[in-house]
């Protein structure tokens, strides 16, 4: 997960999640897409397999469930179940 401020004080901070591995660099974090966007950044995710759970309550400003990132140089295309709860 990576957090941008860039919004100053009438924008709220914005929270990019990546899926990878404990080797992946920060130039190849830059490179890869997140697949979660929003303005939250306590999000409960766990993994198990090739299943990612997240769990989120905020606003959402993009997702995809279809995404791809390399684990010990094999290619990985979980399943990501999204629990969310909006805010008003």
């Amino acid at each position: 997960m990576t957090r941008y401020e860039g919004g100053g004080a009438t924008v709220s901070e914005i929270y990019r999640y990546y899926l990878g591995d404990d080797r992946q660099t920060l130039k190849q974090l830059n490179e890869s897409e997140p697949f979660l966007v929003s303005d939250n950044g306590a999000a409960t995710v766990s993994a198990y397999g090739n299943t990612v759970n997240i769990t989120l309550t905020g606003r959402i400003y993009s997702f995809t469930n279809s995404t791809l990132f390399y684990s010990q140089g094999v290619a990985v295309m979980p399943v990501i179940n999204l629990n969310a709860n909006g805010v008003r």
